[in-house]
């Protein structure tokens, strides 16, 4: 009996002291990736370099994705435009960013004009390869180009397609597009308590 209250024992104390180092190692992790978010810089649509740091106050809403796309990138976009439109005061603390991830193709001239036609307080945002990837990846997102030496200049352009609720201090949370602009919105505000919480 007694070898068996020592065996308890001994997997409770175990499991706790499993779970504290998870704790630990998952706080830590979620530091360095927040630090690596806000020491990234890109550049804007007016040339201009970029960094999280700049929302200050804001919740940035972030969409990866590239100028040529044929649909998924402008109904995500213009979904967007129209939800945040429709939400009044609560609309105020929100940056909407849009990050190409084809830096070929995308200027910063380029992304200006594709931008104006959503919503007005949208910025556009490049970079390097290197960057991009670089950027893409600390949030979780991915893309890839599928180039081929028949088609150097038209190509499509695989990516993820979440939004990224993100604050100044680099705590982001990845959200699903919405077609629905009334579940978009609930989702936005919901997810903004959420990461509110994090700071």
């Amino acid at each position: 009996m007694i070898k068996v209250l020592y065996l308890l024992v001994s997997i409770l104390s175990f499991a706790g002291i499993s779970i504290g180092v998870y704790k630990i190692s998952q706080f830590y992790a979620n530091r360095i990736e927040s630090n690596l978010i806000k020491d990234a810089v890109l550049q804007d649509h007016k040339g201009q370099s970029w960094q999280i740091s700049k929302l200050k106050e804001n919740i940035g809403i972030i969409y990866f994705g590239y100028t040529s796309c044929p649909d998924i990138c402008p109904n995500a976009l213009n979904n967007l435009s129209i939800t945040l439109a429709d939400m009044g005061k609560e609309r105020e603390i929100f940056q909407p960013i849009f990050v190409s991830v084809d830096p070929d193709r995308d200027t910063p001239d380029i992304i200006k004009s594709y931008i104006g036609n959503f919503d007005s307080s949208i910025i556009g945002l490049t970079g390097t390869e290197a960057q991009l990837k670089a950027f893409s990846w600390f949030f979780g997102a991915s893309y890839s180009l599928r180039k081929s030496e028949n088609q150097i200049r038209d190509y499509v352009v695989d990516h993820s397609a979440n939004f990224f609720l993100v604050t100044s201090s680099g705590n982001y949370v990845m959200l699903p597009v919405k077609d629905n602009w009334d579940d978009l919105k609930a989702l936005l505000l919901r997810s903004t308590n959420r990461i509110i919480q994090q700071n």
